[in-house]
């Protein structure tokens, strides 16, 4: 059973976050109760706030933020705001953050001992009074991968956040690149999928940081307790990704296999689209939801299997399918195919908890067979957790994950039948925030598979955050995690908001 090494990384933690402690520029840890993340008020008061003009002010405010626990580059005091939107606010901002990994251990000649990944996000937001908001802004980034003294680079620069946003008596538009997020748990939802993610770095940190900006036509109408709400997505943009090559490429250092990827045309037959009532029934925020749309990631199409051709029994791994695909002469096409995803979110407080589940039908996913075949299946998915913003500043989140493929058929590789995990993130924050212990979990109840991401924030130079940590993946390899087990690595991130 595929475990976590904590004898193996125990000590390197230990030397790594131990001299921190003295270090801080503090004399000593403050232990009073100083604040809660969540309160039991914050949550009342987010209940009352029913009418037309509250409910927008709330959407407006959490769409501009960003979704670092530090404040918004457009976040502000409550004069400040009010402000800007009476007189008019145009705002140069941005921030620059740099990741730079190593890996703890050379498990094969091909994988990378070393990553930077360096970005840089900067453009302009436009506030004119309390009815139009807009926003330009650019994201350059620029990746780097060592291995053995040799160096691979990659960069590109798209467009980031960039829309115009419109608020009318009872509705409020939104038009261009942004992100829009469904469903109510933390980090990974079954029903956050109107964004592609970019994946190029790794699977550890927070989903919603690697969510990409779109085009897209986001409309919500106010209608009392109700709000309902429509999404057109002209064309399908996927995620980013690399496909063979580095530690984190969907087919690993695969070498020689012949791609081809399923084109997506600026066309309106690939345009994506969904619909979502919601609500507030008492101290309940629930809403249901449909999505039609395509998979952010790719699945191999079905491959021809000679008669007798000697394969393996067991699971297909990269390598095996690239020695298969060299010997037949194939090449593998990559399809994104469209599903519909039918969801259900509420959303409540228990005294000093907030309880919070998202479940999602989907009527088709797409999966790859022992037999070299794409089928696909349909699979339903639970996300349900509980989190606690205790005294002395500790906070704790707890989500049960479940996953189920209908219709299981044994051949299918790289995914199992039923998935029964856990996550969530405990931490515990000193000098008013400017310090937290914090560390992020997954863990299947199988045993099949582990995520650990042990980490410590520093903000005491403002406005300067630096973040060390280790990120840890074990699992089997029809589980996620476990095909990467072998990008164990330390790192450190710096970033600087402006």
């Amino acid at each position: 059973m595929p475990r976590f090494p904590i004898c193996r990384y125990g000590v390197l933690l230990f030397l790594i976050f131990s001299p921190l402690f003295f270090l801080c520029p503090q004399p000593a840890f403050c232990l009073d109760s100083i604040r809660t993340e969540r309160s039991l008020e914050a949550e009342n008061k987010k209940d009352d706030a029913l009418s037309n003009d509250e409910t927008w002010e709330e959407e407006w405010e959490e769409n501009d933020e960003s979704s670092d626990d530090t404040e918004g580059l457009w976040a502000e005091g409550e004069d400040t705001r009010e402000r800007d939107k009476n007189e008019g606010l145009f705002k140069l901002s941005g921030e620059v953050r740099n990741k730079f990994a190593h890996d703890v251990s050379e498990d094969n000649n091909s994988e990378d001992d070393m990553m930077n990944h360096a970005r840089l996000r900067v453009g302009a937001s436009l506030v004119h009074g309390d009815r139009l908001r807009a926003a330009l802004f650019a994201n350059i980034n620029y990746f780097s991968y060592g291995n053995d003294g040799d160096w691979e680079e990659d960069a590109d620069i798209r467009l980031d956040d960039a829309y115009l946003n419109f608020r009318g008596d009872g509705f409020n538009l939104k038009l261009g690149n942004q992100v829009i997020r469904w469903g109510k748990t933390d980090a990974y939802s079954p029903l956050d999928n109107l964004n592609p993610e970019d994946l190029r770095e790794d699977l550890s940190g927070r989903r919603e940081d690697r969510k990409l900006p779109i085009p897209m036509a986001g409309l919500e109408i106010y209608a009392g307790k109700f709000t309902i709400s429509g999404v057109f997505i002209p064309f399908f943009v996927k995620s980013e990704y690399d496909l063979i090559g580095t530690d984190w490429a969907l087919l690993g250092h695969a070498d020689e296999i012949t791609l081809k990827e399923e084109s997506s045309s600026d066309s309106l037959k690939n345009s994506e689209g969904g619909i979502r009532l919601s609500g507030i029934a008492g101290r309940l925020d629930w809403a249901f939801s449909w999505l039609y749309a395509r998979e952010d990631l790719p699945t191999p199409d079905s491959l021809y299997l000679p008669v007798g051709f000697p394969f393996s029994a067991g699971n297909v791994t990269t390598s095996q399918l690239a020695d298969f695909l060299n010997a037949t002469g194939q090449s593998v096409m990559l399809t994104h195919d469209r599903q519909n995803i039918f969801g259900f979110e509420f959303e409540t407080t228990l005294h000093s908890f907030g309880v919070r589940g998202d479940l999602a039908y989907i009527d088709h996913a797409s999966y790859f067979t022992r037999d070299l075949q794409r089928i696909r299946k349909p699979v339903v998915q639970l996300m349900t957790g509980i989190d606690y913003s205790g005294v002395n500043d500790w906070y704790a989140n707890i989500q049960l994950f479940i996953s189920r493929i209908q219709d299981y058929e044994s051949r299918i590789i790289w995914a199992t039948e039923t998935t029964r995990a856990i996550n969530g993130t405990l931490w515990k924050e000193f000098f008013n925030g400017d310090f937290r212990m914090e560390c992020r979990y997954y863990y299947e109840l199988s045993g099949d598979a582990t995520v650990l991401n042990p980490k410590l924030r520093l903000s005491f130079w403002n406005p300067i955050i630096f973040e060390i940590g280790g990120e840890w993946f074990d699992g089997s390899n029809e589980t996620i995690p476990g095909r990467y087990k072998y990008n164990d690595q330390v790192y450190l991130t710096a970033e600087i908001k402006f």
